[in-house]
């Protein structure tokens, strides 16, 4: 039944103009879309929608997540793909540009993860978000340029055994991500941090600043006795899978 109103409520949206859209989503989906809303020729298949005043969604948009919200005045323009059981927020004038990917699992593993846009935070072009765990970008936050990754997931090899790691990523307020960079799970950024073009950041980082990558060097690392301090996630689906705490 869930999915037949989904794919219903996508037709109306894709085909029909905003006013008419608005009109049958508030009275008979339980959905709401509010006032000065544009939608553009946009597939949306979420469980649940809520879109406040001013917003403006574009063209060619798959947006499919678990549950969907829009503040007021948010944007999404063209060409992004928003797929997976996750939740999304965008709070106040958030803003994704265009050919972003945000995606997750398929299917629920132990948690629902979070990804969330904090007010006035900002996603130019062409960066990609894995939401195996939660994201949150707080207020302010510039992705700028193209071709940034934010990964919650990643893998220990042992000798005997792999297993996935899970750690969910917080971007703190006013921080600026340059084009191409790449942020690994469970980190954590401080307020006022930026970010230089081309740099990867696999750890926590607490002083406000710039950073900038570093020479490549060896890091002597023993999977197996890594895993040991993990904390084992009771997954339904998933096996091996660990937590990365921040």
């Amino acid at each position: 039944m869930i999915k037949c109103v989904k794919i219903l409520l996508s037709g109306v949206i894709f085909l029909f103009p905003s006013s008419i859209s608005r009109l049958f989503v508030n009275c008979f989906t339980g959905f709401f879309i509010g006032k000065g809303v544009r939608i553009g020729f946009t597939l949306m298949l979420c469980d649940r929608i809520k879109i406040a005043d001013g917003c403006y969604i574009g063209h060619f948009n798959l947006i499919s997540s678990r549950n969907f919200e829009m503040k007021e005045n948010n944007k999404i323009k063209h060409f992004n793909r928003i797929h997976g059981r996750f939740d999304m927020i965008m709070y106040k004038c958030a803003w994704i540009n265009s050919q972003n990917r945000i995606t997750g699992l398929h299917h629920i593993s132990y948690s629902v993860p979070q990804f969330i846009m904090g007010e006035s935070s900002v996603i130019i072009m062409n960066h990609a978000f894995d939401v195996t765990d939660s994201i949150t970008l707080k207020k302010g936050v510039l992705f700028a340029g193209s071709g940034s990754q934010v990964w919650t997931h990643a893998f220990y090899m042992g000798k005997n055994r792999n297993v996935r790691i899970d750690g969910a990523v917080e971007i703190g307020e006013r921080c600026y991500i340059g084009a191409r960079s790449v942020i690994c799970s469970g980190v954590k950024l401080a307020d006022a941090i930026v970010i230089g073009a081309n740099t990867t950041v696999s750890k926590s980082l607490t002083q406000s600043g710039l950073y900038v990558n570093q020479a490549l060097r060896y890091i002597p690392f023993d999977a197996d006795e890594s895993i040991q301090k993990l904390e084992e996630l009771n997954c339904r689906v998933d096996k091996n899978v660990y937590r990365k705490n921040i």
